[in-house]
């Protein structure tokens, strides 16, 4: 999947079944994999268009 919610990242911020664990910022679905790693294990806290998909 190469997108981060319906909208954008900002869909998450009020989903009931996602909560900001440890200061992400969005789940690690919308994180860029190399293979089945991300590409940047710093993704979920500091997403970028480099290295996630929160922009789609």
């Amino acid at each position: 999947m190469k997108c981060c919610g319906v909208d954008g990242y900002q869909d998450f911020h009020n989903a009931t079944n996602w909560s900001r664990q440890n200061g992400q910022m969005v789940p690690r679905a919308c994180c860029k994999l190399n293979e089945h790693n991300s590409i940047d294990e710093t993704c979920p806290v500091s997403p970028t268009p480099s290295n996630s998909y929160f922009q789609k």
